[in-house]
Order: structure tokens, then sequence, then C-alpha cells
């Protein structure tokens, strides 16, 4: 599913835990229309990244003003970002940073 002609903004962790990175890029290849806004945060939903404000601050913008002010792929530093102890098979797992990575490639699911 998905549109070529819907705009707006798709925005998700980088390192959430319960919805992987790799989730948010499958969306953003249904929806080209639309921008993409990550945070760094470990947290789960941009409601609860309140310390996140640069990514927030995007997301009101656009809900305020109706334009995105951002380039798409924007990434936002996150004060509570988990960094270099997060590895890009833990993301593309969908596996707690501080967890091995499961054994799925999650990768196959955005063949």
């Amino acid at each position: 599913m998905g549109s070529s002609i819907v705009t707006g903004i798709i925005a998700d962790q980088m390192y959430d835990y319960a919805t992987p990175y790799i989730w948010t890029l499958k969306m953003r290849q249904n929806f080209p229309q639309a921008y993409l806004l990550t945070s760094r945060s470990a947290n789960h939903g941009m409601n609860s990244a309140g310390d996140d404000k640069a990514c927030l601050e995007n997301i009101q913008c656009y809900f305020e003003g109706g334009h995105v002010d951002f380039v798409d792929g924007f990434v936002c530093d996150s004060p509570d970002s988990i960094g270099e102890l997060c590895t890009i098979q833990n993301v593309l797992a969908g596996s707690r940073c501080n967890e091995n990575p499961t054994t799925h490639a999650a990768v196959s699911m955005i063949e």
C-alpha cells in the first residue's frame, strides 16, 4: 500500500526497539512525495521523545503552517541518542541496542 501523490512527514526514531527503522524506510518507499524525518532517539514514538525538540519543532511547524521546513531525509540529534552503543545490525534487526541482533534478516522486509 502507498500513494504516489500523498504528501506529509514520515517520522521515526532510528533506534526505536519497537518499530524497526527498516519499516520506516519501507513506508518512505511507498509514499515518495512524503518527507522522511529521523530522530537518533531510542524512544518509541515522537511524543515520547520529549527532549528531541528539533524533530518535534519540525512536525509542529508542518501541522501549524502546512509546510515542511527541513530537507527530505533530515536526521535530528537527540540528547538521549544511543550513539556508538547501537550497531547497524541492531537497527536493521529491530532489536534493542543492548541485546544481540535477532536472527531474522529484517533487510528482506524491503525486498
